[in-house]
């Protein structure tokens, strides 16, 4: 080695707890001096390449095999790490789209649920129509004789006047008795141990249970008989698991992706068929897929 370079040996500890030389600490010496003022740098080598550059033929040599394993070294890490972010990047693409695909959902669930709540509205709407129009037409065809009503009959035909009143109104079961009070009705008029009564509000209860079932029934029906059509479509069962939806919606994307069409495509269908079909395919996928999102956003609660 030049005179200026001092060698000195680096112990690092092996597992066993003995200092072994693993490398060599080398100090460059007066590599400037100018001006009284001398400058130098120090580095290490590991004892595998000092012992290489030691065998070789000849320090050339030493060097251009010393430069060519450290080349291969660092072309080796640096592939291992394009390799790593390059999977990096394929997983965050894939969380992405799944968060977009989660949250298009999501939107949709909403809009479905808002007209779902502003059909039953309507429904409410028309049901509180009819029954008024009802009542008013027994109230015209009774107007001849409210005079007579009101001396004749006892508080029990007011008490059946109200309770037709209030299922026009809408009054639930649970607040129909503060309503009767409201409305002048003293329960201390009548007999606590009178069955016309208790059979009102009976018949009442059973009444709004009614038409009010009635609904939720026939909400449920269509709601199964949407499940299969959209399942038909994909050609899985209306109670396909999250896994077997996923992958038959892959397979189906991709066969009818608008983008991958081709004159000779296997289904034979012209491409704005085919862009309609893959319309047809994402929406009966969402439909179904949105029960799973239901289940993670009660686990995120």
């Amino acid at each position: 080695m030049p005179e200026n370079l001092e060698e000195m040996p680096t112990p690092r500890a092996s597992k066993s707890g003995i200092k072994s030389m693993q490398g060599y600490s080398v100090a460059i010496k007066d590599m400037l001096n100018q001006c009284d003022e001398c400058i130098g740098f120090r580095f290490t080598l590991e004892r595998s390449a000092v012992g290489a550059l030691m065998s070789a033929k000849s320090v050339d040599a030493g060097l251009e095999a010393f430069c060519h394993k450290r080349n291969k070294e660092e072309t080796r890490k640096r592939l291992e790490l394009e390799e790593q972010e390059e999977e990096f990047r394929k997983r965050e693409e894939i969380r992405k789209q799944e968060e977009i695909d989660r949250k298009r959902r999501a939107a949709r669930r909403a809009t479905e649920r808002a007209e779902k709540e502003q059909a039953r509205n309507q429904w409410r709407r028309e049901k509180e129509e009819a029954s008024r129009a009802e009542y008013e037409r027994r109230a015209a065809e009774m107007q001849s004789l409210r005079e007579t009503l009101r001396r004749a009959f006892s508080h029990k035909m007011r008490l059946k006047m109200l309770f037709l009143k209030a299922a026009c109104e809408g009054i639930s079961p649970e607040e129909l008795h503060d309503y009767l009070e409201e409305e002048g009705i003293d329960f201390g008029d009548f007999d606590s141990d009178d069955p016309f009564v208790s059979s009102l509000f009976d018949s009442y209860s059973d009444f709004f249970e009614e038409i009010n079932g009635d609904y939720d029934e026939d909400i449920r029906e269509e709601t199964e008989e949407k499940d299969r059509k959209m399942a038909a479509i994909l050609g899985v069962e209306p109670d396909a698991d999250e896994r077997t939806l996923k992958v038959t919606h892959r397979k189906l994307a991709l066969k009818f992706h608008p983008d991958r069409w081709r004159s000779d495509s296997d289904h034979g269908m012209a491409r704005e068929e085919a862009q309609e079909k893959f319309k047809e395919i994402q929406n009966a996928y969402d439909h179904l897929m949105s029960r799973f999102d239901d289940e993670y956003d009660e686990n995120d609660c």
